[in-house]
């Protein structure tokens, strides 16, 4: 039967889907499936023919709700993005990995890898290409390839000729910031702060062997490794911070690192991180802010009071406690990831203003070189001072820019951002993403909590 007179085929614009259309009642005159197939051909749909749908119009067609899908392509995949690898047991995590993914070996928190000279300290892994598509019309679609991420050399090591591999100028130990990797100089400390030790302000990373007390400031460019516990003190990092046994703050003391966070416990303390903050046994009473990830999984595993928030996502094993006592849970853009975005901005913003200036005095300088008599003593310094302040402008830039862009791919949407929660979340225990608020009633076990429709949804897991 012709079927070109009662139904009409649309295909939308990617090709991916096939609707059918009634354009006039067929009056009770019988199809059937080959009737229905050979019009889906007539009109180019070849591929992803739905069974059901045919069905339903061959048997009857008028309690089927048009217009009616009748086939539907299969998108091509993108492939994973290019990512660096560290060659020595660096805690990595990267950029892209969901909160079921989101394992990391705390132990790895006491080892501190070192790197020798000339030494092949990361090498790139290349992006990889999707799987492959097909449209209705069986027409096969390329997969996409994943995003090129090139490497970029720090301090003290250097990009391969290839752009695939950094190597290290010198003996020191190995930072990883963002896609960064430095080789920086170490300053220890055989065992606890003192008052012998003093106040700790490093342009490296700095390893501490015991416990810092209450009342100290360590201050670094690079890593901060503690073997101990850290009390009441103030600790920034300018790239990693890890505390073997754990940190009690008194509610007094503050943690910041520009990259992640990994200690054994946190009680009553403030803890910031542009990243992650991995605790590998609890959460007590603190204020913790991580600007993509935080991650109480292993031992107890459990949060307890206090406020906890994340740009993206939280996983805990268990929130709150049976007294009930209120805990709460953020996921959203943190206000120190939106301070840092701005000071990224206005430091390129600014960049580009005193790079022009000094690049203009640079080509004046060389106009007058070409002349005679020669450039003096006092011009030739100055076209020293030119070089090295636009290399390190250079420099600032260059690390704004990938503050910027750790940020704004934080900052972005994502299908798995919420709170996942493996054990039990126990009464009184609140959850805000983004101007949404939701408090558990009674308690629940292993349920993810999200934003969906403009409500927070509890489902299990």
């Amino acid at each position: 039967m012709d079927l070109k007179p009662y139904l009409k085929i649309k295909i939308s614009a990617d090709a991916m889907n096939a609707s059918c259309f009634l354009v006039k009642t067929l009056g009770g005159r019988a199809i059937s499936k080959e009737d229905v197939l050979t019009f889906l051909h007539e009109n180019g749909v070849v591929y992803g023919i739905d069974d059901e749908s045919i069905q339903k119009l061959a048997d009857d067609p008028r309690p089927a709700t048009f217009p009616l899908m009748v086939a539907s392509g299969k998108k091509p995949m993108r492939g994973r993005d290019a990512y660096m690898e560290a060659t020595r047991g660096y805690p990595l995590f990267q950029e892209g990995m969901s909160a079921s993914h989101s394992s990391v070996d705390l132990r790895q928190v006491t080892e501190i890898p070192m790197a020798a000279q000339n030494e092949i300290v990361a090498r790139k892994v290349e992006a990889t290409t999707g799987k492959s598509g097909v449209d209705v019309y069986g027409h096969k679609l390329p997969g996409v390839k994943g995003k090129d991420v090139p490497l970029r050399a720090g301090k003290n090591t250097a990009l391969s000729d290839d752009g695939k591999s950094l190597q290290a100028i010198v003996n020191g130990q190995l930072s990883i910031v963002g896609r960064a990797v430095h080789v920086y100089p170490v300053y220890e400390v055989p065992g606890n702060l003192t008052m012998k030790t003093g106040n700790i302000i490093f342009n490296g990373n700095v390893v501490i062997h015991g416990s810092i007390p209450s009342g100290y400031r360590v201050i670094a460019d690079g890593d901060i490794h503690v073997k101990g516990s850290v009390d009441a003190s103030y600790l920034e990092s300018g790239g990693s911070l890890f505390v073997t046994q754990g940190i009690a703050g008194q509610g007094k003391g503050e943690i910041n690192a520009r990259y992640d966070v990994h200690s054994g416990y946190i009680n009553q303390g403030v803890v910031f991180a542009g990243r992650n903050i991995h605790v590998s046994n609890h959460i007590l009473h603190s204020q913790c802010e991580a600007g993509n990830a935080l991650i109480c999984t292993s031992g107890k595993g459990n949060v307890v009071g206090g406020k906890i928030g994340a740009g993206r996502w939280i996983k805990v094993k268990e929130a709150g406690n049976t007294l009930n006592t209120r805990t709460s849970l953020f996921i959203g853009v943190q206000e120190k990831l939106i301070k840092a975005r701005d000071e990224a901005k206005a430091t390129l913003l600014h960049g580009k203003e005193e790079k022009a200036k000094l690049q203009k005095l640079q080509a004046k300088m060389a106009e007058k070189e070409k002349g005679n008599p020669p450039l003096s003593t006092k011009d030739r310094i100055m076209k020293l001072r030119i070089r090295h302040s636009l290399s390190e402008l250079f420099d600032r830039m260059r690390d704004a820019g990938d503050t910027l862009q750790a940020i704004n791919h934080t900052m972005d949407e994502h299908d798995d951002d919420g709170v996942f929660i493996t054990n039990q979340a126990f009464v009184n225990t609140n959850v805000y993403i983004g101007k949404y608020k939701r408090s558990l009633t009674k308690n629940r076990s292993a349920v993810k909590i999200f934003l969906a429709e403009g409500e927070i949804r509890i489902e299990p897991q």
